[in-house]
């Protein structure tokens, strides 16, 4: 099992991903204690003409603040939400810029929206950069609104590290949890697959030990579940959770 902390770049939809040096620090100091295995720090996007905060961007400068004070084990993945890529060139060359200091990137996937996106995922990849999905909409695959099949003819899933099922809406219980991820593991058994929930229902935890129980091995979740709408799993919980789980695993 992996845990996956997305606090920064799912927060940011409050904090207009603004986040001071003192914040940097403290946050790294806390992944660091934690033992958290991989990051996503923030959002890859190109200039806007809104004010956003630096983790919206993502600049070498502040990716050396992490680069220096995470520990070494901790995989640091920045976030691309891959409806909004309009020039290939331009943004491999935005993503180029940085691979210094990442070990991937994560594509926020709509699977209506995936034209040119296995170019895009073996240019990442030509970079020496793992490339994870987050596969949007998880509810619409369990519902028969989209195919898991599809996805398969869309996406070249041999360069994917980990493709992260997302209940967008946070509308899943855990019982859909369970059938959504063994229709997953059933069309991509030998992918590493992730949970990305989120806590409308007060369900995130339920849903996410449902979704460890189904074989998931990378859990999303954010400090205090902070972020988008409801918000997400807490890593608090998250911890306490999986050590509980690990031990019943170990005791059975």
């Amino acid at each position: 099992m992996k845990l996956l902390d997305c606090t920064l770049r799912d927060a940011g939809y409050y904090s207009n991903w603004h986040y001071s040096d003192s914040d940097i620090q403290q946050y790294c100091e806390i992944i660091n204690d934690l033992k958290i295995d991989i990051i996503e720090i923030g959002y890859r996007n190109p200039p806007s003409e809104a004010f956003r905060g630096s983790l919206y961007y993502c600049p070498s400068i502040v990716l050396k603040k992490f680069d220096q004070i995470l520990d070494k084990s901790v995989e640091k993945y920045l976030m691309i939400d891959f409806k909004a890529v309009t020039n290939h060139d331009e943004n491999i060359k935005r993503i180029q810029s940085v691979k210094n200091y990442i070990d991937g990137i994560r594509f926020a996937v709509d699977a209506d929206q995936t034209k040119g996106l296995n170019n895009f995922i073996k240019s990442v990849t030509e970079l020496d950069l793992k490339v994870s999905i987050n596969l949007m909409y998880g509810h619409k695959y369990l519902s028969g609104d989209l195919s898991f099949d599809d996805i398969k003819n869309k996406i070249d899933i041999k360069n994917i590290e980990i493709l992260s099922v997302v209940d967008s809406y946070g509308c899943l219980l855990p019982d859909d949890v369970v059938k959504l991820m063994k229709k997953t593991s059933e069309c991509f058994p030998n992918t590493l697959l992730g949970y990305h929930g989120h806590n409308n229902l007060n369900l995130a935890l339920s849903n996410s030990i449902a979704a460890i129980e189904s074989g998931v091995e990378v859990v999303d979740s954010t400090l205090g579940g902070l972020g988008r709408g409801a918000g997400n799993l807490r890593t608090e919980d998250s911890i306490l959770a999986l050590n509980h789980y690990h031990k019943k695993m170990c005791d059975s």
